[in-house]
């Protein structure tokens, strides 16, 4: 029992240790002892450690502090080990490499098929071995492959809990053997999420995380979902179902099923949006923020009014619900329309919520990869800082 203790408070203060350098930019040892309350001895071990694994980079002697002695500074280096996040929505795909900072350092995109069997079966091996071999980094420091999907998702269990018709899943279904294949074909750790979950998570990294602590992330796209961070950890309730707000209805006569898509997803998702205004479909194609077609002004800003109004009515709700002010809007649908959609749903938000709601467009890059892929390091980190 004694044992099982002082290992288990070692591998606490590495991971203690490790969470302080990765949040500062440089760092004595005399500090982090002094922030964390770990004894001095103690820390001088732990950096020795981390730089044997490559975390730490010497970086030489400081200013004088109060005590007359220059402190030896260090820093934490983010290129020490990568993850690959990879978000597939159904119509897209974005695949990335991720330092452990959070930082996407090569991203591709591609247009592909609403199938998850042919996307994670045939065609991910393929892309993912191409995409390591490009980007020319040894596989010994990637610690791992995160994919986020559209749909109810339980990562303990690999399941999909309910149908996720916008990558063709029709029903309940165990992926454990799709993932299990995959991760043998490219040689490395691979684990499945929610796409908008982890698109929540990597918003909040890139925004500094606990300086905000919640935060309620926004996403259309192929769809619409939302993720819910509460006290700085990702809300998934028991069924895994905190942020599927595709299953919103504001139709009192509407009949829900797991199996279909939900009522405003039926409404807002791009196949909808485009059925009722053809143009959009070339607007997402060119790719540009806050483009529109001159000769369609008018049907433009009936169409974001449209988007404005529905989306505004899901945040308004979980706003009162949850008391969250921080809401970002992402997507492939928010990034192409951009300021102009911004703009129009603070309009409906003003009127809609009984508290100021500070509604902002997405910081990162890429909050699905980079959320997905940080929730891939932290499945095999504390390995690696176990050693």
């Amino acid at each position: 029992m004694t044992s099982f203790i002082q290992t288990h408070l070692k591998d606490m203060n590495r991971k203690t240790v490790f969470d302080l350098l990765s949040s500062v930019d440089t760092i004595s040892r005399a500090e982090i002892s002094r922030r964390t309350g770990i004894s001095s001895p103690t820390v001088i071990k732990i950096v020795s450690y981390l730089q044997e694994k490559g975390f730490v980079i010497e970086l030489g002697e400081g200013s004088i502090s109060t005590a007359g002695r220059k402190p030896r500074l260090i820093r934490f280096n983010p290129d020490a080990a990568w993850s690959i996040g990879v978000i597939y929505e159904g119509d897209y795909l974005n695949v990335g490499f991720v330092d452990l900072n959070g930082d996407i350092k090569h991203l591709k995109s591609f247009k592909v098929a609403p199938n998850l069997d042919e996307m994670i079966g045939r065609r991910l091996p393929v892309i993912l071995n191409a995409f390591i071999e490009e980007f020319g980094v040894s596989r010994q420091k990637i610690l791992g492959v995160g994919i986020g999907i559209p749909g109810i998702v339980d990562p303990d269990t690999v399941q999909i809990e309910f149908a996720a018709p916008i990558v063709g899943v029709e029903g309940r279904r165990d992926c454990r053997d799709l993932i299990d294949r995959l991760s043998e074909q490219v040689g490395l750790p691979v684990s499945i999420d929610n796409d908008v979950k982890s698109a929540a998570w990597g918003e909040y990294i890139t925004r500094g995380g606990e300086a905000l602590q919640d935060l309620l992330y926004v996403s259309l796209g192929s769809g619409i979902g939302a993720g819910i961070i509460l006290d700085g950890e990702i809300r998934r309730g028991k069924h895994s179902l905190a942020g599927e707000i595709a299953f919103t209805s504001f139709d009192p006569n509407f009949r829900m099923s797991k199996t279909e898509v939900g009522w405003i997803e039926g409404r807002v998702g791009i196949h909808p949006l485009i059925g009722k205004w053809s143009f959009l479909e070339n607007i997402l194609n060119d790719g540009q923020a806050g483009s529109y077609p001159t000769t369609h002004r008018e049907p433009y800003e009936e169409m974001l009014h449209y988007i404005a109004s529905q989306l505004a009515l899901c945040i308004s709700n979980l706003v009162a619900a949850l008391d969250i002010t921080d809401v970002v809007l992402g997507g492939v649908t928010v990034n192409v329309l951009g300021d102009a959609l911004l703009d129009k749903v603070n309009e409906y938000l003003e009127r809609l919520c009984v508290i100021e709601v500070r509604c902002t467009l997405q910081q990162s890059r890429d909050p699905g990869v980079v959320g997905v892929a940080a929730i891939a390091t932290n499945h095999r980190l504390m390995e690696w800082l176990e050693g």
